[in-house]
This record gives structure tokens, sequence and C-alpha cells, in this order.
């Protein structure tokens, strides 16, 4: 019978083998900066990431985990530790590390070499190197070894670089760590989707993409996905302020003194009272300071890049931003509230579809049309698609009720940016975007967004005018995608409230055109940006969507002087917002007729009563 120290060590084994805090404290060695050699000891970043993997075990799930970081936050350690601990001590098992070029693959590799250098010996399994170069392949697997099983026995641990796009295609790996993705050379889609792919869709497996941001780029296209839901992975972000050495103590008291006099008013500190706020102590500020003057050569947004405080300031624009990124940000802290990632019950907008009732059908040329009735809005439903975002339904007053029969109808506007399917076959292609702005306040009240046919996406803006009292409806119909919508709106369906252009072709003439649809040229593009620029600036944007926000951080000028997203980002949804608030200005608020008791009657319009439609 086993006395009890046996049993002691073996439970001691097995925490070693399966809990990674519990190892990574006590078998796991790293050197580090001052060339020490030291216990792993877990960082607050990489809590984090640990936090995330246990989490989605827990729930029966392969962990699948994206990371945006700032720089030297330990996650490259910290996952490669990971892939030690399963490699060593499961039994055929496969890890393979991918980084973005030799030089740090050649450093992760030797990482993972420490690591396994100062295993205990109880948990140390026989390794050799693999014909691979930076490959160690555990367990003894001579043919004249009784050993045949046991921790480790046929796994191994490799080190691999992005230059290869199709290695790993056609291998089984069950831990795979892609480092630093956002500085993948070549077609990154390609060579992420070889190694993801090559990964099983088990428990027992593990998928960690990890990266300082570096522009609009594939990397940034994951982590967004991440982000809305769209992917299986779960993001986890790490600041710059969540690293415990980005800190720099003050040489005096009266140093730290005179530097909290100066928070908001010193170069670098137009951000500090924001942080303040986030909970960054002086002597993080102290630190962010110095780091901007010396590791970033004066550049604030370099910084940004570097050592996001947030995964929205991470992503710099490639070009000159239009609008001003300090006020881009205050929105879009806003839309956190207005739109929220994860909504709860009674959070954020209402989510649905417009259909309608009552269609009308008719034979024109020996085809057959059919006039959408009356539009109703539909809540969330499983199995249906749900483009549209409401915050505020169209206010038709009730007669009924004394405290709203002297309001006036609610006026509003429609603005569309048609999709052309444009794409460069790396980026996805941009989509149609309808925006609903309050006609008066010219806030934000409604968004749709899709890639339906110009049919389809007809009907949508026709129900929608129709819902919101019969508003304008402005179309874009630059590049001729356009037209096709415009078309249907006012020959199939009549409908009568269809934008109609002007021409701009001389500063302070205006003339109508007698066109319709919004057409955004050499001349009108620089108005309605020039616009929108100044009502952000004023605070009078009225902005509740998230994606309108986030694309104004990636509207940029090249070096060209051209305007417009910046790569691998859209433009869409701002562009509907920009032209439905140049709309709103240029097109008259219909007017309420009134009784002599000032009691609404009906609305000054032109309703043409179309025999075909009803309308």
């Amino acid at each position: 019978m086993p006395t009890a120290a046996p049993r002691k060590i073996e439970r001691v084994r097995e925490r070693l083998r399966d809990d990674m805090l519990f190892l990574s404290r006590n078998a796991l060695k790293i050197v580090n900066q001052r060339g020490e050699l030291v216990p792993l000891e877990a960082k607050p970043g990489q809590l984090k990431v640990e936090a995330a993997i246990e989490r989605q075990q827990a729930a029966g799930k392969p962990p699948r985990v994206v990371v945006l970081k700032a720089r030297r936050t330990g996650v490259s350690t910290w996952v490669q530790g990971r892939l030690v601990k399963d490699t060593t001590q499961k039994e055929n098992r496969r890890g393979r590390v991918v980084a973005h070029d030799d030089d740090t693959g050649q450093e992760l590799f030797r990482i993972g070499q420490t690591m396994y250098d100062h295993l205990p010996p109880e948990i140390k399994p026989p390794m050799k190197y693999g014909k691979h170069g930076q490959e160690m392949e555990f367990g003894e697997r001579s043919r004249y070894s009784a050993q045949k099983t046991g921790p480790g026995y046929g796994s191994s641990l490799r080190v691999d670089t992005a230059n290869d796009p199709e290695g790993g295609r056609g291998h089984n790996i069950h831990y795979l760590h892609l480092s630093e993705l956002a500085f993948w050379k070549g077609d990154p889609a390609k060579k992420m989707t070889a190694v993801v792919n090559a990964v099983p869709d088990l428990v027992d497996t593990l998928i960690v993409i990890e990266s300082t941001a570096n522009g609009h780029n594939h990397f940034y296209r994951v982590v967004e996905a991440a982000r809305k839901g769209e992917s299986d992975f779960e993001l986890v972000f790490i600041g710059w302020q969540e690293e415990p050495s980005y800190a720099m103590p003050f040489a005096s008291e009266t140093e730290r003194e005179r530097f909290e006099q100066s928070i908001g008013e010193a170069p670098f500190g137009e951000a500090e009272p924001a942080l303040i706020e986030a909970g960054c102590t002086l002597e993080q500020l102290h630190w962010r300071r110095w780091a901007i003057a010396n590791k970033c050569g004066g550049s604030v947004d370099t910084f940004k890049q570097e050592y996001p405080s947030n995964p929205d300031e991470a992503f710099l624009a490639t070009g000159e931003r239009v609008y001003d990124p300090i006020l881009v940000q205050k929105i879009i802290e806003r839309t956190k509230e207005t739109d929220p990632r994860n909504p709860r019950k009674g959070e954020g907008p209402m989510r649905g579809s417009l259909d309608s009732q009552g269609d009308r059908c008719f034979i024109r040329g020996g085809i057959r049309l059919e006039v959408p009735g009356d539009p109703i809005f539909k809540p969330l439903s499983p199995g249906r698609p749900n483009p549209w975002k409401v915050w505020v339904p169209p206010f038709k007053p009730d007669p009924e009720n004394p405290e709203e029969a002297d309001k006036p109808e609610g006026r509003y506007v429609v603005a569309v940016d048609v999709s052309g399917g444009e794409s460069d076959g790396k980026d996805e292609p941009s989509w149609h975007s309808i925006v609903v702005l309050d006609h008066r306040t010219r806030e934000q009240v409604a968004v749709y967004r899709s890639r339906v046919d110009f049919d389809v996406l007809a009907r949508e803006c026709y129900l929608a005018a129709r819902w919101y009292n019969d508003a304008w409806l402005a179309i874009e119909v630059t590049g001729g995608y356009g037209r096709p919508v415009v078309r249907i709106c006012r020959r199939d369906f009549v409908y009568p409230y269809l934008y109609r252009r002007k021409s701009y072709q001389r500063a302070g003439f205006e003339r109508s055109e007698d066109k319709d649809g919004w057409d955004t040229n050499r001349i009108t593009r620089p108005l309605l940006i020039e616009q929108g620029v100044k009502i952000v600036r004023m605070g009078m944007d009225g902005i509740r969507s998230a994606t309108t926000a986030s694309e104004m951080l990636t509207f940029v000028r090249d070096e060209k002087g051209r305007i417009g997203p910046d790569t691998g980002a859209h433009d869409d949804e701002l562009m509907a917002w920009q032209i439905g608030q140049f709309v709103c200005q240029e097109m008259p608020l219909r007017r309420d007729r009134r009784s002599s008791t000032g009691r609404v009657l009906t609305t000054y319009t032109t309703r043409p009563r179309n025999p075909r439609t009803g309308y």
C-alpha cells in the first residue's frame, strides 16, 4: 500500500501538469530584462489571457483568444509557457508557434528552451531537437527503449515564421500561437487560414493570436470580428497602464507636486485628466510622458499605437485624420452606452426589420410590380435578418392624448450610401448603409447595414421613408450604383419626397439640376466633409451608432490629399450620416397647419394620389 509521501508527491506532479499558474510560479523559469533567471510570476496582462482560456474551457469550448496589447506585456512568454506545459506533459501533442520574422522566432524558441531546461526532473521528459531546426521533440522515441508512453511521448513544439504561406497546411496541430500577426508580411490571411484550419475543434486544443496594432490590416479585421461577436475568438485587451513596469518614480516630493500641477497642460498632457479618471497614477503618467518623448519620437499617435490605453486608439490611421481624434473619442465613449456591443435587456437600440402590410400589385409592360403597403417594424426575431437599429421610432401625435395632440409630427431625413460591392481581394466589400436623422435636432434615430440586392435595398429605403412620416429620401448615386435604387423608388413606388440635387458649379451659386439622388463629386465632397467636421467640433453630431463613430477615426487624408477610408476600413455609414446632415440643412422643414386654438390639423405637403399605388 503506498505511503502518504508518494501520494503527496504524485498530487504535486498532477498539479504541475494541470495548473498553469502553479506551474509558472514553481517550475517555469525565464530570463528577465536584467539577465537573471527567475520564476515566471504572472503579471496582470498574463492573468487576463489565462482567465480567458480557462473561461472557455470551463464552458466546454475550444479556447480561442485574440490579444490586442501594448508592447512588452509578457503575452508571448506566457503563451510559450502554456505550450511547453501541454507538449511536455501530454502524449502525442503538437505545438506550433508562428512568428512574424526569423529573429522573433529564434527568441521565442530560446524562451521555450529555457523553460524546458529548468523543468523539475519529475516532470521533465527526454528531448531531442527535430529535423526542422527550431523544434523540440519530447519523450524517448528510440526503438531500443522500454519507455513507449508517458509525459511528452510523441509530442513536439516547433517555431515557424510567417514567411512560408503554406507552412502547417496538412499538419495536425493542437496548440497554436500566432505572434505579432499585425506585422506578418505578404498575405497574412492565407498563412493564418492554413495553420488555423490545422487545429481540430476540440476542447483540448488552443489558439492564441496576439499582436500590437499596426494600422488597419488583417489583424484589425480579426480583432473587430472578435469585438462584434462574429467569430469564436474572445478579445483580450491589455493596455499599457496594466503593465507594472510602466511607471516612473519621482526624484522628490517637490517634483511630484510640480508634475501634478501640470496635468493636462504640459506637452503630451491633453489626455491625462481622462487617464486619471480611468485610474492611472501620477507615476504612470510620468512614465507616459517620458516614453512619448524617448521611445516614440515625440509622437502621441505613435505612443497610442505601441502603448494603447483602450482598443479604439490602438489602430492608427495611415494618413492624416479628417475628424479630430480627441473629439471622436468622446463620441465613441458615448456610443458605448447608446450602442453597447453586448446589450443587456433594455439597453441600446431596438433591433429588427421593416416589413409592409397590404402590398399592391400591378402589371406594367408585361412585368408584375409590387408596391409595399404600410410599413411596420418587427422586433428582433431568430431566423430572420435584423439589419435595423432603431433608437427613436417616428413620432406621430396621438389626438386622443392631450399632452401630444398639439405637438408637431416628427420630421426626418433618410440618407443612403449604396455599395458598389468593391473589394481588392483582401478587404471585405463595402456595405449598403441607411442613416435616419431627426430633421429638427439632427440626431441619429436609426441605422441600417446590409449587402442585399438593389431591389431589396430600394424596398428598405422606401419603407424607412414611409415609416418615418414620409421623410426626405436622399440616395447617393455616385458611380451609378444608386441609380437602380432611385429608379425603383421614383418610377415603381412613386415616392414623392426623393431628394433632387442642386448644382454647386460656382461659389455662392446654386441651382436645381432636376435630377434625383445625391451626387458626391469633387465639388460636393468638400462641402459634406466641412459641414461634418464643423458639427462634430460644435458637439452637435447627435451620433448614437458605434459604427458611425468608429468610421470617423479611420476617415483620412492621404499624402496626395485624397480623402476616404483608411486601408482595410469602411466609410459607408459615415458617408450616409454626412449626406443626411447636409440634406437636413438644405431641405425645408414641412410646416404644420393649426386651428385658431393652435391645435395641429394637417401638414403642408404635396401628396400625389397615384391610382396605381394609392399614395
